[in-house]
Parts: structure tokens; sequence; C-alpha cells
């Protein structure tokens, strides 16, 4: 993993996308996400923490 991160080139950083298949996935899990956010009926604790999924799901998905 060291090797890894220290040959990162920050002048071309590498780029992933996801395949048409889980972008569909991944807005319709984002939007049902967006609405029970923006509900008002969750504790603030609860919000800012499910706020934190939006970039997390697409992390995970990242290979080194």
């Amino acid at each position: 993993m060291y090797r890894t991160l220290v040959e990162l080139d920050a002048e071309n950083p590498a780029q992933f996308r996801f395949a048409a298949d889980a972008q569909e996935l991944f807005i319709d899990w984002l939007t049902a996400l967006e609405m029970k956010i923006r509900a008002d009926d969750l504790h603030p604790a609860l919000v800012s923490h499910l706020s934190k999924y939006r970039s997390l799901i697409a992390v995970l998905g990242t290979p080194l």
C-alpha cells in the first residue's frame, strides 16, 4: 500500500467511473438518501451522519 501511495501522480490522478448500470443504482440510492436527509424528521446528529454517506459509497468501490 505504501508503494501505491508513493507512486500516485498528482499531475495525472487516477479517475474511476461507475458502469452505466451501477450509475443508475447509485443515482436511485442517492436520491432516496437525499429525500431522507431533507425530510425534517430526523435528529440533526443522524442527518450529519447520513450526509457523510454521499461520498462514502463511491469511495468504498474505488480500488487503490
